[in-house]
């Protein structure tokens, strides 16, 4: 069973501080324990269930007060957004409490919703949804990327630049003149591991843009700068603060109330049990993501020779007949050997090895 979460937004002007509170069964000897079951019968017929997620009737006290708990319905739903709806329904159950002659029972709305299937009357909300993937220009992102030595299809980019990100392309065999045994190099676009000039030495911004203009020859001792992330630094932000909104939209108040219900051997009824035993797997995996992302090392290497910005007549198409001018655009990555993988993308596609033979200079 999927479910969604939002954080609390208290739309009356009570605040609870769930760690500052105790939530209970009622007892017998509270009035409404024998009536609950016809209470919560007619206020789910009476009131608009739309905004509405579920409602429960608990004994709520004060964390080292010795007074008992008083007996509280909870109506848990979107009432932030749609606070017009709260007072009617108010009114509806206080009603329906003088009826059944019940008195000394708090009524609270709280915010918590769950989504209980993609027809959810809420499910297309304009408000963002919690997402397990971060969508970037180096693809979605894939837990395995931090599982794996590498994964080609997922993102790359300059240690220095934590605001950029692109994809890496997979692995090549390079074999050069008078070399017996091929290197295993990385591929991507130039424009992904191109530095920026912002904070650098006039001498150094010269190289830069000498780079972009010739290339970067192998082995060239400046490039050894060119340190490589993979996954990128902007990535790996991005997926560990949408698992941390995650882990905060797990623990809303309704999370919370079954939290502690179950901590202190209260029990759930068979709906509220399912649906927190969801959310706090849920809970344990995105922290468990979470460290994963952490404690993972994203050093890729360093840039070995690139194309730089230039223009010119590939012999690799057609056979070396193809006579249109042909934008470079690729870098190759000296690998450390722990990092060398398959080529094998996310979806499942693969490729061998191929080889570049005569590589000299871009």
């Amino acid at each position: 069973m999927a479910t969604s979460h939002r954080r609390s937004k208290r739309p009356d002007d009570h605040q609870y501080v769930w760690s500052e509170i105790t939530v209970r069964s009622c007892q017998r000897e509270d009035a409404i324990f024998t009536k609950w079951d016809r209470v919560r019968d007619e206020i789910v017929k009476r009131i608009d269930l739309k905004y509405v997620s579920t409602n429960g009737c608990y004994r709520v006290g004060r964390r080292g007060n010795t007074q008992k708990g008083r007996p509280t319905i909870f109506i848990f739903g979107n009432h932030a957004k749609y606070s017009k709806s709260s007072q009617p329904a108010r009114s509806i159950i206080a009603d329906i409490l003088k009826k059944h002659k019940v008195a000394e029972v708090e009524v609270k709305f709280l915010e918590g919703h769950f989504h209980r299937h993609a027809s959810d009357p809420d499910s297309e909300e304009d408000e963002p949804k919690p997402k397990r993937d971060t969508v970037e220009c180096g693809g979605v992102f894939h837990p395995d990327v931090v599982r794996l030595p590498s994964m080609p299809g997922q993102s790359l980019a300059l240690k220095e630049n934590a605001s950029a990100s692109g994809t890496f392309g997979g692995f090549f065999e390079v074999t050069l003149p008078g070399t017996p045994e091929p290197k295993i190099m990385g591929i991507t676009c130039f424009h992904v591991i191109n530095p920026t000039e912002e904070g650098k030495s006039d001498q150094a911004k010269l190289v830069i843009r000498k780079w972009r203009e010739e290339g970067i020859k192998p082995n060239d001792p400046m490039a050894k700068h060119l340190k490589v992330d993979h996954p990128s630094r902007r990535v790996v932000q991005e997926k560990i603060r949408a698992l941390e909104k995650e882990v905060a939209d797990i623990q809303n108040p309704t999370y919370m109330l079954w939290d502690g219900l179950v901590t202190n051997d209260q029990d759930l009824g068979k709906g509220a049990k399912m649906m927190y035993e969801t959310a706090k797997q849920q809970l344990l995996d995105c922290r468990s993501s979470i460290q994963e992302i952490k404690v993972f090392n994203p050093g890729f290497g360093k840039v070995w020779a690139a194309s730089g910005f230039r223009t010119g007549q590939a012999p690799s198409i057609d056979n070396g007949k193809n006579c249109l001018p042909t934008n470079y655009d690729w870098a190759l990555i000296e690998i450390p050997r722990e990092r060398v993988g398959r080529n094998i993308t996310p979806d499942g596609h693969g490729k061998d090895l191929d080889t570049l033979k005569g590589t000299t200079t871009p």
